[in-house]
């Protein structure tokens, strides 16, 4: 018997141990970090290799650079710019100042930081992330409670929800303020929900506040550049995810998976894609944002260091409280009966080629002006 379990020991449980132990090793060497490179490179030369056979790829750039030049720049530049002002002239925090009581009661946030969520409101994602990474910037706010405001400051404007998504697209305004409710509803849940981890993070909270009130014409160079340099960095995740949709949309996919990963990279696609009947769907791709819309907001908080996987399941609880609050509001509101939408009329509702070819320009120039005040700034000091 004994030698019996000696054999079993030898040829069983001895290669057994040095299989789970050489697996060990072979994964503290980092070789699951290796297998991911080597798919990321398949996948970067497989999707070059698309590019180059499927015209798609350039025709999809060039919707991409389309709508940034007819609305993404439009619309969002001067919200962008407005609202960066306000924050670093101190006119934000005199207008939050009444509000701070209510805020701090209801959801443990100052004046300053609820006024930050209202702007993130009104002004469309990623401006809301815009703000809070200027916060921290100014060292008004720490880390960790930027990271939790994170999670209810990327939403959608009500331009592009009730305007472009609602009337433009679906032809009813109805469904569009339908959206909006489902999407404001969302972010204030969610605010409530962690208003707990605010009150923990607010022992990190860094009181270094610069006191000497900054000139005004500085202030609006700042907001003006910054938002430049953002409106840019938006228009560039907006020209590659359009490209790859179109490269997605050429592949022969079934219908339903192509839809849906179209609508999951970028979010005015994904709403294009589906009408009325699929209402609750679009509620969720309002309140998820699209990957294209989440690593804009990476790029804009990149000093914030956030986790992406939390960024993702962040969007996914909004969008999932969006699809809830349509679900319980189809109940209660009846729909309004479908209006005719022209064709051709969603490409002149984002015409203004003009205005938008004015407003780059004048990014370009502020931008170029504020680095190079920067460089000589720095150079006399050196």
């Amino acid at each position: 018997m004994q030698n019996k379990s000696c054999k079993l020991h030898n040829v069983i449980i001895q290669p057994s141990r040095f299989l789970i132990y050489s697996m060990g090793d072979i994964m503290n060497r980092g070789f699951v970090v290796k297998i991911r490179r080597l798919w990321l490179a398949f996948f970067i030369i497989l999707t070059m290799a698309a590019v180059i056979i499927l015209p798609n790829g350039a025709i999809g750039a060039k919707k991409g650079l389309h709508l940034c030049f007819s609305a993404v720049i439009p619309s969002l530049f001067l919200f962008t710019a407005l609202s960066l002002f306000a924050q670093n002239s101190g006119a934000a925090k005199i207008i939050s100042r009444p509000l701070s009581p209510l805020s701090r009661a209801l959801f443990g946030l100052s004046g300053e930081e609820f006024s930050v969520f209202l702007l993130s409101l009104f002004s469309g994602y990623p401006v809301g992330a815009k703000l809070i990474a200027e916060m921290f910037s100014q060292n008004k706010i720490g880390r960790k409670r930027a990271l939790i405001m994170l999670n209810y400051c990327v939403n959608a404007g009500p331009a592009f929800i009730v305007t472009a998504v609602g009337a433009i697209m679906l032809g009813s305004k109805s469904d569009g303020y339908r959206l909006l409710i489902a999407h404001i509803l969302s972010s204030f849940l969610i605010m409530a929900a962690l208003k707990p981890f605010i009150k923990k993070s607010g022992i990190e909270q860094k009181v270094l506040h610069n006191t000497e009130p900054q000139p005004l014409c500085d202030c609006f160079v700042r907001s003006v550049s910054a938002a430049a340099s953002s409106i840019l960095s938006v228009c560039a995740f907006v020209v590659l995810f359009s490209a790859l949709g179109e490269i997605i949309a050429a592949l022969p996919l079934p219908e339903a998976l192509n839809k849906a990963i179209r609508a999951v990279l970028e979010v005015t696609v994904g709403a294009s894609l589906f009408g009325r009947k699929q209402l609750g769907i679009i509620a969720f791709l309002l309140g998820f944002a699209g990957i294209s819309v989440q690593f804009q907001v990476l790029a804009v908080t990149a000093q914030l260091k956030p986790s992406y996987i939390k960024l993702f399941f962040s969007r996914i609880a909004h969008g999932t409280l969006s699809y809830i609050s349509i679900f319980i509001m189809e109940k209660f509101w009846p729909r309004s009966i479908k209006t005719s939408v022209p064709p051709g009329c969603l490409s002149a509702a984002l015409s203004g080629d003009v205005s938008a070819s004015a407003a780059l320009l004048l990014m370009g120039i502020v931008l170029a002006t504020f680095t190079f005040k920067e460089k000589n700034k720095n150079a006399m000091e050196k």
